[in-house]
């Protein structure tokens, strides 16, 4: 999979995929007093909202935004707005109250807004307040909710009972070391009951937030071979093989034994030519399979143009797309 900025799916794409996929997850594990209150049970979600009247010139399109219903008999509508940020910054203030503005003129709906800062801040959860003064004279006050991830504590998080929980996990600060941090989130991951794409966003944000040396890499796959780390093997052999991540035949076919000795060659050299081929194909398969699964209808030119395509790399972007396509015609399937 990739790593930390190796790509700019890094946080945007994957991050704001799982806050849709897992929409009720983030406003319970950012508010749970607040998602008391919702019918998170059906949630309709706005077309991007555009903003090209900031002061800067700049277009800007909110992240997720949605209309909620309350519960106990209550027949409002509310709009509860996600944003994804990759640093803590005291500028999202004023750029998070101009998205209330837009937002509440165009809909007349009460707006909640919840930022997700995957780095920075000094308090997990927190309210953050922009206030217009004239002379000692309120005459706006605006909140909104900042859940910061890296001062939260993983293993406050990890087992928690929204599956998003665990994923969070992984930015967070932990006494773990990485290899053991990384091993309890995907253990939490494989017991989720949730679909291949929803799976797959999780594992994706734990491979790329829990970073390993290579020495940590090697006894990371000598421990997802041990017996008692077989589920999170066998969710590994899935993702793994689609992304290619995995570099020893021992790993994708259950066959521990060089790898216990730490003496797998293709843990460290990864140059076997049908390992390669094997993994395009699984890769391949992966794809097809995600899109058969999201979409009501497959043509097989998708199948014949994901043939054509060799690259490892070109495919796990292909894959990307595939677990957030609304239909084929999303997909850039050029080799």
């Amino acid at each position: 999979m990739g790593r930390l900025d190796d790509r700019p799916i890094s946080h945007d794409l994957i991050f704001k995929t799982a806050c849709r996929y897992f929409f009720a997850d983030v406003v319970e594990l950012a508010r749970p007093e607040l998602a008391k209150r919702l019918d998170l049970d059906h949630v309709e979600f706005l077309e991007q909202e555009a903003f090209s009247d900031f002061p800067e010139g700049e277009r800007s399109i909110a992240d997720l935004v949605a209309k909620v219903g309350l519960e106990d008999g209550d027949d409002r509508i509310v709009l509860i707005q996600i944003e994804v940020e990759a640093e803590f910054r005291r500028a999202m203030d004023e750029r998070a109250f101009a998205y209330y503005l837009h937002l509440r003129l165009k809909y007349r709906l009460p707006l909640v807004t919840i930022v997700l800062f995957l780095r920075g801040g000094r308090k997990s959860i927190q309210i953050r307040e922009v206030r217009d003064r004239v002379g000692d004279l309120e005459v706006c006050q605006f909140r909104y909710l900042a859940f910061c991830l890296r001062p939260s504590r993983a293993e406050d998080f990890v087992n928690r009972p929204q599956a998003l929980a665990p994923a969070f996990a992984a930015m967070m600060t932990s006494e773990w070391d990485p290899v053991e941090k990384k091993l309890r989130c995907l253990r939490a991951i494989s017991r989720v009951e949730v679909d291949d794409a929803r799976r797959y966003v999780l594992a994706k944000i734990v491979d790329v937030y829990v970073q390993l040396s290579d020495t940590e890499a090697e006894r990371f796959a000598v421990e997802v071979a041990q017996e008692s780390n077989e589920e999170v093997r066998d969710m590994v052999i899935t993702w793994e093989d689609a992304l290619a991540a995995s570099k020893t035949e021992g790993i994708v076919e259950g066959k521990a034994e060089g790898i216990v000795e730490g003496k797998a060659e293709g843990i460290v050299e990864g140059k076997a030519e049908g390992i390669v081929e094997g993994k395009v194909e699984a890769a391949r398969n992966y794809i097809l399979r995600i899109l058969q699964r999201r979409l009501s209808s497959v043509p097989s030119s998708v199948e014949t143009r994901l043939r054509a395509i060799d690259s490892l790399e070109r495919l796990e972007e292909i894959l990307d797309q595939a677990i957030i396509a609304r239909s084929v015609d999303e997909l850039s399937l050029e080799a």
